[in-house]
């Protein structure tokens, strides 16, 4: 089963009208967001103008480049553990 288009690497993530209506300034708290799956969600949620808490077990140094790749980009994040 092949893609219909190629997926686009962490940090290429879109903005989508209809996610922003629902994450315009919403806080998120994500889960292991230092890394996969997580650090993808927060990257889309940013994206859509949502304010993001990045929680981390140990990978301390891959949430602090996290918040700022979403700081870069005009977001607000900040991380904890």
């Amino acid at each position: 089963m092949g893609w219909d288009h190629d997926p686009q690497p962490f940090g290429k993530v879109g903005y989508s009208e209809e996610v922003n209506c629902v994450l315009n300034d919403k806080v998120m708290l994500i889960t292991g967001a230092s890394r996969g799956i997580g650090r993808a969600t927060a990257l889309l949620a940013a994206a859509n103008h949502a304010k993001i808490i990045v929680n981390y077990r140990s990978s301390d140094r891959a949430a602090e480049d996290l918040v700022d790749l979403i700081r870069q980009d005009g977001g607000d994040a900040i991380a904890i553990q």
